[in-house]
């Protein structure tokens, strides 16, 4: 599951698209993805130039991502 995301860990994903590459209902993607960001797994980030009101996921540090959680 990891390796997956570790794959993409340049990417900003939706809660969709993480959910997808971790294998899981998209019925219940944000209650998981909400999940692993309050443990620090995923980073979320906000786009300013795309939609400043979208928030988007990314790998944290820790598990190869670019990002610290609550950057």
């Amino acid at each position: 599951m990891f390796e997956m995301l570790k794959a993409c860990r340049r990417d900003w994903l939706t809660k969709r698209q993480a959910a997808e590459l971790l294998g899981i209902s998209t019925n219940n993607a944000s209650e998981l993805v909400e999940e692993m960001a309050a443990l620090g797994l995923l980073v979320p980030v906000r786009d300013q130039q795309r939609d400043p009101r979208s928030v988007h996921y990314t790998l944290a540090r820790a598990w190869g991502g670019e990002l610290d959680h609550g950057a």
